[in-house]
């Protein structure tokens, strides 16, 4: 079916506003003629006219709308496509980028896809893209934020564009690669620190004892077992402290324990030692982690810049970034309020400050990121006393996790025969009012474990009898903590409350001792050019005890080099009559000497007692060197105490003289390690430790950290016991302890060990096994030069000098060589013993030439 010829015009928006074209020939549009052509038309004429008007709306109306990524522009019929050069607010960026042409002179670009992905500009947000040969291409036109200009004579195409044209970047400035850990091997350490005492006056007046750690290290995990031993004229002890296998996983950050261990659990409960198995997340074994949130702040740059993020005014990053918008994630935090500032710097010397007001807290968890720690066994008891004391069995556990940047919720369980306690807790940041915390936990206890709980204090009282029970009921209890603390940089102020009911219990509590009901504390601190002023309030409620009421206040100056002063009052309230002041000076004296002085005064019922006293004190450098500390008092006591550090131990002498009694003392720590097949003495083991090798070099000295750490032995070898575990930690050989000739692969080598494991770090020396010497013939004539001698069997061939001077390398004790010249042969043989002459003479060796 056709149209009436009428409706075979031109559309409307190509016809001018007071003519409409009919048959090639113009008519004026008036309102008569416009009814006459309505009504010679039929019902299906007009329903075909309805359909046609929607159509024509829809199309204008889509055709006026912002363009969309999935459509697509006209190609202009004479565009031809032609390689220039393009530089882009002034920087050179192509010398070949591929555009198309078009319109009139040319004076229409359209830039390939491509190249506007290599220039990072994001054309496909604001214009539409064409095709062109298989190619897709984006107008340079006809939208806002960007510009061009054309050189005809240097072809070249000059684009002025806005930052937001700019693909974005975002930078992870705290993110850092993880170092390799070195897998430890088999190997086992024993530490020490034993003593011998003797005391003026008691009946036990001479005593020798110990503390001692023995592990086992594998692939798989470390062994520990501790214990410690004491010895007098009428006592002998040796006590069990802790034995447990330990299971690190750094990949997922936790930790899995076996045997003995200290619970995790959530602030309304306790930590208790226990037996048993315990896995927990470990944020150790990734130091370079951090589990609070970090700041993140956007700017933008018309041209290549650098960036200086500034934190509470002190320089904390520089970071390059390109044109564009940026974004600069886990910029360094602050623990309070504080602004991070940005100083964007181009290329052309501009600058611009962006300045963001923030509040941070080190206390919440990242978003994403959980803590946990789950154990289950027997709980320990009288630890120091009994080797193997075990109650009864539980199970508990604590959950966090950062539900987003500002909000950290927790919940805590203990579970025991006849007892439970559980409770939730949260972490939150509220802009600028400052940081929430709140918990509430309730707790149950059966009778039965009501009467276990308080039997050990019964029984002790004689002639008591059996006890009765049957008033004993079950008791539960509940408990509710909050808290609050704002910080600035001069200013920070706190408080934190608990208020728990008389039955409230955990399974971890040893006694049956009711926690207080109420537990009120407040801080306030204040930092100015006449100090730093501490205010602290605490007042303990406690069931038919009397009410405990502290006030505390502290100042304290830097007097620069001339040392720091500080003053402390306590003072009680209530029940605690009882006040304290001390008054305290100490200047330095080098990086590792201080001498201070204090005065403290005690009042209380008892009266009031006064002391004034004096130290000086050097501290203990990180190699070999020593200590010592001198205090005296105006109450007729002093201490002086002495030490020197060794690379196999430290060694220490005290002698104090306290009340009219006189106590020496001798003390030894170190350690005693078999790792890369060899037994070491070294210092005691802490952390981490490791065993330097520089094979067959002695008295090599070595640094950890730039930090002088000792000499190797006579076997080339050095203990290093102070490792941080999970950390890169840098060890370097002195290069004027080699002997000149030796070859050096490495003189720094970095050591990332597991926590109570050894890790073996080789330093790859060659002593030399060069030298010269002269070849003659069997009258004593020198061989001519352009002689070729061969080691064998290697087939090292090394041509003879002038003077028949031959240099060798790669020798061993015998060596067995032929020489040949103009079809002549001999066969010598080379005796080499290795000096510490870098290049040591052979001497001459007769060669007869024979064909």
């Amino acid at each position: 079916m056709h149209l009436p010829p009428h409706l075979n015009e031109a559309p409307f928006w190509r016809q001018s506003s007071s003519a409409y074209v009919d048959d090639g020939r113009p008519h004026e549009l008036s309102y008569q003629r416009l009814c006459m052509r309505i009504s010679g038309y039929t019902a299906a004429s007009l329903f075909r006219l309805f359909v046609l008007f929607v159509a024509t709306f829809a199309g204008a109306h889509v055709w006026a709308q912002p363009a969309t990524a999935g459509a697509r522009n006209t190609v202009p019929g004479d565009a031809t496509p032609s390689y220039i050069t393009v530089r882009i607010n002034d920087q050179n960026k192509s010398d070949s980028a591929l555009v198309l042409r078009a319109g009139p002179q040319g004076a229409a670009f359209f830039l390939s896809a491509k190249d506007a992905a290599s220039f990072r500009l994001v054309l496909e947000r604001h214009t539409n893209a064409v095709t062109f040969d298989d190619v897709s291409y984006f107008p340079l036109q006809g939208f806002a934020g960007l510009s061009i200009a054309f050189n005809e004579s240097t072809q070249t195409l000059s684009i002025t564009a806005s930052p937001e044209m700019f693909r974005g970047e975002v930078i992870a400035l705290g993110a850092k690669p993880r170092s390799p850990l070195a897998k430890p091997g088999f190997g086992s350490f024993l530490s020490y620190d034993v003593f011998t005492q003797h005391t003026s006056q008691g009946s036990a007046s001479a005593s020798v004892g110990g503390q001692f750690e023995w592990g086992i290290f594998t692939p798989s995990g470390v062994l520990t077992n501790s214990f410690l031993g004491s010895r007098t004229s009428t006592t002998k002890q040796l006590l069990r402290l802790e034995t447990a296998f330990t299971m690190d996983q750094p990949e997922a950050r936790a930790s899995w324990r076996i045997g003995d261990g200290v619970s995790r659990g959530a602030g309304w409960g306790n930590s208790a030692l226990f037996a048993g198995l315990q896995y927990a997340t470990n944020f150790s074994t990734q130091p370079s982690l951090v589990t609070y949130p970090l700041n993140s702040v956007s700017g933008e740059a018309a041209l290549p810049s650098v960036v200086d993020v500034y934190v509470n005014n002190l320089l904390s990053v520089t970071q390059r970034v390109q044109q564009g918008p940026f974004t600069l994630n886990d910029l360094p935090n602050v623990n309070g309020t504080g602004t991070i500032r940005l100083v964007v710097r181009d290329l052309l010397g501009r600058e611009q400050s962006i300045l963001v007001p923030l509040y941070g807290s080190n206390q919440l968890l990242r978003q994403g990121l959980n803590d946990f720690a789950f154990q289950v066994g027997t709980l320990r008891e009288r630890i120091g006393t009994k080797s193997a004391d075990y109650g009864r069995g539980f199970a508990s556990g604590i959950f966090r996790t950062g539900v987003n940047d500002k909000f950290t919720f927790e919940s805590a369980f203990e579970f025991a025969r006849g007892r439970y306690a559980g409770g939730l807790g949260a972490t939150w940041l509220m802009g600028f009012v400052g940081e929430f915390s709140a918990s509430a936990a309730t707790s149950f206890q059966a009778a039965d474990t009501v009467q276990s709980a308080v039997a050990p204090i019964v029984t002790t009282i004689e002639n008591l009898g059996s006890i009765a029970t049957s008033g004993l009921a079950n008791r539960s209890g509940q408990s509710f903590s909050g808290s609050w603390d704002w910080r600035s940089k001069d200013l920070s102020v706190g408080v934190q409350t608990r208020f728990s009911s008389a039955g409230f219990r955990t399974i971890f509590s040893l006694t049956d001792a009711a926690r207080p009901l109420r537990e009120i504390s407040t801080f306030a601190g204040f930092g100015s050019a006449l100090g730093s002023f501490g205010l602290g309030y605490v007042n303990v409620v406690r069931p038919s005890r009397a009410t405990n009421e502290f006030l505390q206040l502290s100042w304290s100056r830097s007097l620069r080099r001339w040392g720091q002063l500080s003053l402390n009052v306590i003072t009680g309230f209530r029940a605690t009559n009882a006040r304290s002041y001390s008054l305290n000076y100490v200047v330095p004296f080098g990086p590792v000497s201080t001498f201070g002085m204090s005065e403290s005064i005690i009042e209380n019922d008892l009266g009031r007692r006064s002391e004034l006293r004096t130290n000086f004190q050097r501290s203990l450098p990180s190699g070999d060197g020593f200590g010592y500390r001198l205090d005296v008092s105006d109450r007729r006591t002093a201490i002086l105490a002495a030490q020197t550090q060794r690379s196999v131990g430290l060694y220490s002498l005290d002698v104090s003289h306290l009340n009219s009694i006189t106590t020496s003392r001798v003390g030894a720590s170190g350690a005693v390690v078999f790792m890369g097949g060899e037994l070491v003495l070294g210092r005691r083991v802490e952390d981490a430790f490791g065993l330097v090798s520089v094979p067959g070099f002695a008295n090599v000295r070595v640094t950890l950290n730039n930090q002088s750490v000792g000499r190797t032995n006579a076997k080339g070898n050095l203990f290093v016991a102070r490792l941080r575990p999970y950390e890169v930690n840098a060890l370097a050989i002195d290069q004027e302890d080699i002997p000149v000739g030796a070859e050096i692969v490495a003189l720094k080598l970095d050591a990332t060990p597991y926590l109570k494991s050894g890790v073996l770090v080789r330093f790859e020396v060659k002593q030399s096994q060069s030298a010269t010497l002269k070849l003659v013939d069997e009258a004593g004539l020198a061989i001519p030069a352009g002689a070729m001698l061969t080691l064998l069997p290697s087939g090292e061939s090394l041509p003879v000098g002038e003077g028949g001077e031959v240099y060798l390398t790669g020798l061993s004790a015998s060596n067995r060589a032929r020489v040949s010249l103009s079809g002549k042969n001999c066969t010598i043989e080379i005796a080499f013993k290795a000096s510490n002459d870098p290049q040591p003479f052979l001497g001459e060796i007769k060669c007869k030439l024979e064909k």
